[in-house]
């Protein structure tokens, strides 16, 4: 998932979105966010991760 993050960054996306349920992948990209910035250079990356389902469904911003 990350991969995808870091190749869409590289192809000039800024704003990207990750669906997931699984804490490892919120962890990996908050630790991986400033990552995605150095890809992509003066432009900021904004990257949401949408985390759980139901009722618990959260976005939480990701940023360097």
């Amino acid at each position: 998932m990350l991969l995808h993050a870091a190749d869409a960054a590289q192809c000039g996306y800024t704003k990207i979105l990750l669906r997931t349920v699984d804490t490892d992948v919120l962890v990996l990209a908050v630790a991986f966010v400033e990552k995605l910035q150095e890809l992509q250079g003066d432009e900021r990356i904004v990257l949401w991760v949408r985390f759980g389902t139901g009722i618990h469904l959260r976005y939480n911003a990701c940023s360097p």
